[in-house]
């Protein structure tokens, strides 16, 4: 995850590690929006507000072009984008597509995987079993923890289980 503003900072301070530490990776990109204009190419482009002279943009995916359209300048933006094109002071994020709807996306995919999972069907990674052991034996855990550190409640545990 990313503000737009840091990957400014860090593309104009170190052009190598900034590529280490973004090009080829997926990225959670928010930003304040300052304006969506049309590229060259006739893509819609979100550009962010940051401080400097490098101008950092969002390329949304077709589907979610009418939505980034509707973005007016100082609106919230995020974005989960696939890659990175730079030139000339501008740093384009590709392929990318609102956080909230890769999020739901990617939660009804976990759902019908672990739905399989405890229906007995084969899974098509480790990450269903594990998870769903997870959640089985966290509980159980954070009780041996307890027990055996003698706390009465573990903010480690709290933590590990999402309780407030």
């Amino acid at each position: 995850m990313a503000t737009a503003s840091e990957v400014a900072r860090a593309y104009a301070e170190d052009l190598e590690a900034a590529d280490l530490q973004f090009q080829n990776k997926r990225v959670l990109l928010f930003g304040i929006a300052t304006a969506v204009e049309g590229s060259e190419q006739g893509q819609v482009l979100v550009v962010f507000d940051v401080p400097g002279t490098i101008l950092v943009r969002a390329q949304p995916r077709s589907e979610a072009e009418l939505r980034a359209l509707a973005l007016r300048p100082g609106d919230p933006a995020v974005f989960f984008c696939a890659a990175v094109d730079k030139r000339a002071g501008t740093i384009d994020f590709t392929d990318c597509e609102f956080a909230d709807d890769f999020g739901r996306r990617t939660w009804e995919t976990m759902k019908a995987e672990l739905d399989d999972f405890y229906q007995g069907n084969p899974v098509k990674d480790v990450w269903a079993p594990t998870l769903a052991i997870n959640f089985a034996y966290g509980p159980l855990r954070c009780q041996l923890i307890t027990v055996v550190w003698k706390a009465s409640k573990s903010v480690r545990c709290r933590r590990e289980l999402w309780v407030p």
